[in-house]
């Protein structure tokens, strides 16, 4: 079952993995947590590919989550529950088959602001834990690869769609009015509770369960609390609101997010399709430098 090693550990001054752990992880699931703490580390990762194993393993505090090895394009196709700038989010479970959400952010060994961001984010969902519409971090784990790498991988609950699948991709479901209502009062009372901005609101970071008819944020890269002076990181163009595009955003605010809430809203209620205001007609990848030159007022005119 075990062929080889390569798999690496949750510090970067781990090498790797020796073959009698992971042949005790493998053999006894049950006792992993155990090994956790023997081994005193915050987190262990065993590699499908590295070991010739059917699936990948990370053992962390609490949580036991796996992963099955895909061999085709189509299993890889399938295991992708969704992608973004910064991570892609696969498919993944417990033993006990409980379905899991597994966020994989790979960082390059000279990118230490995204790395610290990915730490950060953590740090953040564990302090906002309890809080109602944020999503609830399950399990982090940390690990190297080869290269020097570095891939920080978070696990969550497994919802159905986030709210851009539900509004402008499925025709088979439609949500009434009373979901509607339902639901913007959850994402106004998530943004309400937060002790700080999330910094990137938009459909694609709002998770629904339409059988429970359940919100929740996701994707705290951007959170700054009201204590932070840094500089906010811009979050989608599309979405963010207009002080985001000055060269110095000193003050963090709620403020941050109530324009991005409203342009969800309006399409939560209205269900026009995405693009809908003038700034949206601008290419993304130029909206930046466009409206630090033009600005906001141009479209109200």
């Amino acid at each position: 079952m075990v062929s080889s090693f390569g798999s690496f550990g949750s510090e970067s001054s781990q090498n790797s993995t020796d073959l009698q752990i992971v042949q005790k992880v493998v053999a006894d699931l049950s006792n992993a947590s155990k090994i956790l703490v023997q081994l005193n580390r915050s987190s262990l990762h065993i590699s499908a590919k590295h070991y010739g194993l059917e699936q990948s393993i990370d053992v962390m505090p609490g949580l036991i989550a796996l992963s099955k090895r895909s061999t085709t394009p189509e299993e890889k196709k399938n295991k992708i529950l969704g992608s973004g700038a910064y991570s892609i989010v696969k498919k993944a479970h417990t033993p006990e088959r409980q379905p899991l959400a597994r966020r994989i952010c790979k960082i390059k060994p000279s990118d230490q602001v995204s790395y610290k961001e990915s730490k950060k984010m953590i740090e953040t969902l564990q302090k906002l834990k309890g809080l109602p519409g944020v999503i609830d971090l399950l399990g982090a784990c940390e690990y190297e690869k080869p290269d020097q790498t570095k891939v920080v991988v978070t696990y969550y609950p497994r919802y159905e769609a986030n709210l851009f699948t539900i509004l402008f991709r499925q025709t088979k479901r439609t949500l009434k009015e009373g979901q509607k209502l339902d639901l913007a009062n959850q994402l106004l009372t998530a943004l309400e509770n937060l002790p700080g901005a999330h910094g990137d609101v938009k459909p694609e970071n709002i998770l629904i369960d339409l059988n429970k008819n359940k919100l929740v944020l996701i994707d705290f890269q951007f959170y700054r609390s009201y204590e932070e002076t840094e500089a906010h990181r811009k979050g989608s163009t599309w979405w963010c609101a207009p002080e985001c595009f000055l060269d110095q955003l000193e003050t963090i605010t709620e403020k941050l997010d109530v324009w991005p809430a409203g342009l969800v809203l309006y399409y939560l209620f209205l269900g026009s399709l995405p693009g809908e205001f003038p700034w949206q007609k601008v290419p993304k990848n130029s909206l930046y430098e466009y409206l630090k030159k033009n600005g906001y007022s141009q479209f109200f005119k």
